[in-house]
């Protein structure tokens, strides 16, 4: 059964902070279906709406995110 997954993360802005995101989401070949970003005094609010193919892959998603977002210091939530 596929599942839909909003993904939250906050955190100072820097280059190449949505690419690293992107890259991880790119490896677990899942569909974004909405993405949604503003940055207010150099903080950054990323939202992203993907679609997993099972909750076994969204598992490993959610993993591999979390440690991605911890690496390059954002906040994450599911």
């Amino acid at each position: 059964m596929r599942e839909i997954i909003l993904m939250s993360f906050a955190g100072p802005d820097r280059p190449r902070l949505s690419a690293s995101l992107m890259e991880v989401l790119a490896k677990h070949a899942v569909s974004i279906l909405d993405v949604g970003q503003a940055v207010i005094h150099d903080q950054l609010s990323l939202g992203v709406v993907i679609e997993a193919a099972s909750a076994q892959d969204s598992a490993m998603l959610m993993k591999d995110v979390l440690f991605r977002a911890h690496e390059i210091g954002l906040q994450v939530r599911f």
